[in-house]
């Protein structure tokens, strides 16, 4: 029997570890007792396999021409969430490459919040208004409707919802955070020999990631009959906080769990430093998005 103490993925800000405290290193358990499905087995591993390699493009055409220079790009950018202003980082050098001029504005956490970011972004009557990780665009209808009257574009970048009247695109939404949530569930389904138990940790406030923690859950419910998965909701607030000690106190409560899943990257953050000050070995984050044994 092969005795494991932590593993950890990383895929594009997700990340999926594996056997958390001191407490509860040992060896792999089934989640339910069931006999494992080796035909999920194979079907999760197949999954992985199409999934990670390399790509030959972008999947995207080349420009045919320069865009005009000295347009004004607003991104309302998600409060505190650490991807957010790495997501803000990546638009400002883009802009700065057009030689356009990018700002951000802080939409908090709450629809409220949002709703007042959009709005102070049409007062500056800019080209491009991006909202990014926000909640439902739906709450931006009104918003929407008047940046689309002004000539104004509107992209949105990880919301869930599919095609809005008034919405130019929307990168990296539903369908993307689903195949993410897929590929987590096939990494820990594999990993876990198909017996598996797992503990996600997400943030359901917000639809995007929402759709992340309903496709890990299909994709283990399809595949792995003998796996069990608890979810755990966060707040936007426990980020870096509250969400450490919960995952502490989780683990030493279920012990024989010995799987994590954060539906974004950001949730497990300090958790690597609150298991180590309760007696279990920190977790190394090394390479995306093999999973590494430590």
């Amino acid at each position: 029997m092969i005795h494991k103490c932590k593993r950890l993925l990383v895929t594009t800000g997700l990340v999926l570890a594996l056997g958390l405290t001191a407490a509860a290193c040992g060896s792999s358990a089934g989640g339910s007792g069931t006999q494992v499905d080796q035909a999920g087995l194979q079907a999760a591993k197949d999954y992985i396999a199409q999934n990670t390699r390399n790509p030959t493009s972008i999947g995207m055409p080349e420009l045919p021409a320069r865009p005009p220079a000295r347009k004004k790009f607003i991104m309302l950018q998600v409060s505190p969430m650490a991807i957010a202003q790495r997501v803000a980082n990546g638009m400002k050098a883009a802009s700065g490459a057009l030689d356009w001029d990018f700002t951000t504005i802080n939409a908090g956490g709450t629809p409220a919040e949002a709703v007042r970011a959009f709005e102070a972004a049409l007062a500056q009557n800019p080209d491009v208004i991006c909202p990014c990780g926000t909640a439902s665009s739906t709450v931006f209808k009104d918003q929407i409707a008047e940046a689309k009257r002004r000539g104004i574009t509107v992209v949105q970048n990880v919301v869930a919802d599919g095609p809005i009247d008034g919405v130019l695109a929307n990168v990296a939404g539903a369908p993307q955070q689903e195949l993410y949530g897929k590929l987590v569930a096939a990494e820990f389904i594999v990993g876990s020999a198909g017996t598996g138990k797992a503990a996600v940790f997400n943030l359901n406030s917000f639809p995007i990631l929402e759709a992340f923690t309903k496709a890990f859950e299909a994709a283990v419910k399809q595949w792995c009959p003998a796996c069990s998965v608890d979810y755990n909701n966060q707040q936007l607030s426990d980020v870096g906080t509250k969400t450490p000690a919960n995952v502490v106190a989780y683990l030493q409560r279920h012990p024989d769990v010995k799987w994590t899943v954060f539906g974004n990257g950001d949730l497990a953050l300090g958790v690597s430093t609150a298991l180590k000050t309760s007696g279990g070995r920190p977790a190394r984050r090394r390479g995306s998005p093999r999973p590494l044994r430590h």
